[in-house]
C-alpha cells in the first residue's frame, strides 16, 4: 500500500497508478446491491484524499 504522500509524488509525474479491486462481488437481490453500493461509497469517502491526489495530477 502507498501513503498519500508517495501518491503525491507519484502523480506529480506521467506515471499512472491503477487502482483495481482486490476481489470481484456479485449480487443477486437487491439488498445486496443495496449494500454493496453503500461499501463502495465508504471505501470512496475513506479514500478520497488518494483518490483526488490521483484525478488532480
Amino acid at each position: 500500500m502507498f501513503t498519500v504522500e508517495q501518491l503525491q509524488k507519484r502523480s506529480a509525474t506521467e506515471r499512472r497508478v491503477m487502482i483495481r479491486p482486490k476481489v470481484a462481488v456479485q449480487a443477486k437481490t437487491p439488498e445486496q446491491k443495496r449494500e454493496i453500493s453503500q461499501i463502495a461509497k465508504q471505501v470512496i469517502a475513506e479514500h478520497y484524499a488518494v483518490l483526488a491526489a490521483l484525478k488532480d495530477r
